[in-house]
């Protein structure tokens, strides 16, 4: 891996996507070449790609402090937190409106009680919060072991807060920022 150094203590990973059952990058990627993807220079459908981050001089084989797949321009950032075992927890949609960044989707995944890697499937339960910027919310919990769907609607959900603004390439902490 050939990582770049972010701002203070922080190690980002370009690549064009993350293996979670490995636990590591693939296609590890210059800083260089993740720039020309964010910038819309590589043709689609390969022209996104991955930041994994690393803050306070952690070890790069342990799960990355968070993991950003970024669209051209930034038009759509997911951030995705791992738990100790490189199963995906948490993922944020970051959908670009004009020049700002909404929270557009929250999705947690509850897994069973064993240690090692699982995948998304596996899941014994998810819960997905959907947003739009009208206020709309709409909030789905799948029992996956009860095959046994739930689903709420709100109106006139708070939203101010789920605005961030386009990050410049190489400026991620605040999209990876924990939003929970």
């Amino acid at each position: 891996m050939s990582p770049s150094r972010g701002s203070g203590d922080v190690i980002y990973v370009y690549c064009a996507r993350w293996h979670h059952g490995r636990g590591r990058p693939i296609d590890v990627m210059t800083e260089e070449e993740a720039w020309l993807r964010y910038a819309a220079r590589v043709p689609g459908p390969a022209n996104w790609f991955t930041v994994a981050a690393w803050h306070d001089g952690r070890d790069v084989t342990t799960p990355p402090d968070f993991l950003l797949e970024v669209m051209p321009y930034a038009a759509c950032i997911k951030a995705r937190y791992l738990d100790e075992w490189h199963r995906i927890r948490y993922s944020f949609s970051l959908t670009r409106t004009g020049d700002q960044l909404f929270q557009s989707q929250v999705v947690e995944h509850h897994y069973p009680a064993v240690e090692g890697y699982l995948r998304r499937r596996d899941a014994v339960l998810i819960e997905k919060f959907q947003y739009r910027e009208d206020g709309y919310g709409r909030w789905t919990r799948t029992d996956c072991v009860r095959d046994d769907v739930e689903v709420r609607e709100y109106r006139e959900v708070p939203v101010d807060e789920m605005y961030e603004i386009v990050p410049m390439f190489g400026a991620w902490e605040h999209v990876g920022r924990w939003r929970g």
